[in-house]
């Protein structure tokens, strides 16, 4: 394995997503949610409006298949409802419930909390920098994956 600058930060990175993917798992747990099922939520909050399965997928940039089947199990848990959707037959619209909403509110209230502890002692500056670095390797990287 290389051992240059980029290599490393891109070991890092990969090293820091699974534990903070890991932390999100462990934070939501006695909510019934996931990260991943979490991330469908914010998806549906942020809308305007219930969306289609492959609609959500495009939003998070992820396969339809997943998708449905998160969707399919937050469903069962009572946090999202399928409605009928006027523009296709076969294509039902996903949307937040009560419940639904009231754990991703939740779910956002404990991700604050645990991410001002995360936070502490780094300085905004180092922050604004990781994030734009991360976003310019993300934007690289997507460039690069459709030559």
């Amino acid at each position: 394995m290389p051992n240059d600058p980029l290599s490393r930060l891109i070991a890092a990175t990969h090293r820091a997503h699974d534990a903070l993917v890991s932390a999100d798992d462990r934070l939501l747990s006695d909510l019934g949610l996931s990260h991943a099922r979490a991330r469908i939520l914010a998806t549906l909050a942020e809308q305007d409006g219930p969306r289609t399965v492959s609609q959500l997928a495009r939003v998070l940039g992820v396969a339809r298949q997943g998708v449905q089947r998160l969707t399919d199990d937050l469903a069962a848990a009572g946090f999202v409802a399928f409605v009928d959707n006027p523009g296709h037959a076969r294509a039902k619209l996903a949307r937040l419930t009560e419940a639904g909403s009231s754990a991703h509110s939740e779910a956002e209230r404990r991700r604050a909390a645990w991410a001002e502890g995360l936070g502490a002692g780094l300085s905004p500056t180092w922050l604004e920098i990781g994030g734009e670095l991360l976003s310019l390797l993300r934007k690289r990287a997507t460039a690069t994956a459709k030559l």
